[in-house]
């Protein structure tokens, strides 16, 4: 029979479940370790934790570069190009730990539209120029 095991953070030593990756205070990634017989005194919620400065501030987290991308290419007008990217970078936050989900949503919620925009307009004007203009 196995033994059951928790996440820890090694830096901030918080507590998580097993299936946890990374801490949800400094961002570093979890080790499972084998549960103490010992109580486990009541930890505050992570956000007051959050508003306190660690030992070692400069853990920082990455930001996910498909989300960036995703971003930029909505920004100089390639749509078709920033929905992959965004939905790539949506796909890999989940299991990395990184920065960017906001960035990914808003990249989607623009793009969508933004598409759907020009490929009316697209197909507007290949139907103008099949039936002879506006004449």
């Amino acid at each position: 029979m196995t033994q059951e095991q928790i996440a820890q953070c090694p830096q901030c030593e918080r507590t998580y479940q097993e299936t946890d990756r990374f801490c949800q205070i400094c961002g570093v990634q979890l080790q499972l370790v084998a549960p103490s017989t010992a109580p486990v005194a009541p930890q505050p919620h992570p956000q007051v934790l959050a508003s306190k400065p660690l030992a070692n501030s400069a853990v920082q987290v990455r930001w996910n570069t498909q989300a960036i991308l995703g971003f930029v290419f909505l920004l100089v007008g390639i749509t078709v190009a920033a929905i992959p990217f965004a939905h790539v970078a949506l796909a890999k936050l989940k299991t990395t730990g990184e920065r960017g989900r906001p960035l990914a949503i808003v990249t989607l919620v623009l793009a969508y539209p933004l598409f759907a925009l020009v490929m009316t307009l697209f197909i507007t004007s290949i139907v103008i120029a099949a039936t002879g203009g506006a004449g």
